[in-house]
């Protein structure tokens, strides 16, 4: 049986969901770093037990974003098969399309509807 388990870092909630992780960014204006990059990579690693996982990233309602260290760190995650991106401002969609040309190795798609992020 499924059990959900949710672990929170700085600006993120991170959710084991039966098909996905979920990263939920908190509200903040600012950038984040390498070390809260390493801390959501843990958190992803302790929730999968080490096993590939797809990712659901929701930044809507947010500005948040990786520092360029942290980006590249982020986009060069073995375990990720794939990561969905959930925004709803074209800032966010400008900078989810940086991250998406920089990860190498996972496919990256940008939605703005959370149920087509899902089915794909």
């Amino acid at each position: 049986m499924f059990e959900r388990k949710t672990i929170t870092t700085k600006v993120a909630k991170i959710t084991r969901e039966e098909e996905y992780l979920r990263i939920q960014f908190f509200e903040s204006d600012e950038s984040f770093d390498i070390e809260e990059a390493k801390s959501q990579y843990e958190a992803a690693r302790e929730l999968c037990d080490g096993e590939p996982y797809k990712v659901l990233i929701d930044v809507r309602g947010v500005n948040v974003s990786p520092q360029k260290e942290a980006q590249d760190f982020l986009s060069q995650v073995d375990e990720k098969i794939a990561e969905a991106i959930i925004v709803d401002s074209l800032a966010v969609r400008i900078l989810s399309k940086f991250y998406k040309k920089s990860s190498s190795k996972n496919a990256v798609k940008i939605f703005s509807r959370e149920d087509k992020a899902i089915r794909w």
